[in-house]
């Protein structure tokens, strides 16, 4: 059995990070050079996830039973994913904790 208008919803919503990685993309090229890695990151960790959703979309859209294997990959896709947003987001506020403490220890 397929889940169709889930599959479709997903990818209708995979829609709308593509456009905001792609205006992203466009306005950093226009721009000068984004000072902060999370801001450089988010672009394409938004084209990245609306990639994960098409997959997710068609795969439900096939009928999951169709393609099992794949289920253990969106799995690794998503926890790369998500792993990679909480390296970019946490590690800057990391990176400054270990500097201050390392400055107030040197004092």
């Amino acid at each position: 059995m397929t889940d169709a208008p889930a599959g479709w919803i997903i990818i209708g919503t995979a829609t709308i990070w593509v456009g905001n990685g792609v205006r992203a993309l466009i306005v950093s090229r226009r721009a000068a050079a984004t000072p902060c890695r999370r801001k450089r990151a988010q672009k394409w960790q938004w084209l990245a996830l609306a990639a994960l959703q098409v997959v997710l979309g068609v795969w439900f859209i096939t009928g999951p039973s169709a393609h099992p294997a794949v289920e253990w990959w969106l799995v690794a896709g998503f926890g790369a994913l998500a792993a990679w947003m909480l390296i970019t987001d946490v590690s800057p506020w990391l990176w400054s904790r270990l500097r201050r403490n390392s400055s107030h220890a040197s004092s």
